[in-house]
């Protein structure tokens, strides 16, 4: 899924509920995050990349409870953790975009399917109030 917040910090990744909740990335324009996110805290290894002195500076954290506790400059060896958890990430945030336009497709087509749906049947047995018996639905001033 994907979240934006007011003060311009866009997250794409895991949920459970409401809260991030997986592999995730949150960035703004001079910093970004790429890991492991639990009850909405970021939780385990990351990368993060932030701008020092307009340069950019990549270093590997290890968060607990949501709170920094090494902040390390990334080196050679951490190469391969920086890029696998930026490829998980990205590829999370990557199917989150594609469930979440899925899920609005299917959303309107629902929505259209009841749009066009007849009117439900009063306890009665006749169509319930504003029913012209015509398929298409409701009538309107179209309707002959």
């Amino acid at each position: 899924g994907e979240e934006v917040y007011p003060d311009k910090f866009v997250y794409q990744g895991e949920f459970v509920g409401d809260k991030r909740h997986g592999l995730g990335v949150i960035k703004t324009d001079k910093v970004a995050y790429w890991g492991h996110w639990s009850r909405g805290r970021r939780e385990g290894r990351g990368v993060e990349r932030m701008l020092l002195r307009g340069a950019p500076l990549d270093c590997v954290t290890t968060c607990e409870h949501g709170e920094v506790v090494i902040r390390e400059p990334a080196t050679i060896e951490h190469r391969s953790l920086a890029l696998l958890l930026r490829e998980s990430a990205s590829a999370q945030a990557s199917r989150a975009a594609l469930y979440a336009e899925a899920a609005r497709a299917i959303a309107d087509h629902v929505k259209e399917l009841e749009e066009r749906a007849p009117a439900p049947l009063t306890t009665a047995g006749t169509p319930s109030a504003g029913y012209n018996g015509s398929p298409t639905g409701p009538s309107s001033p179209e309707a002959p």
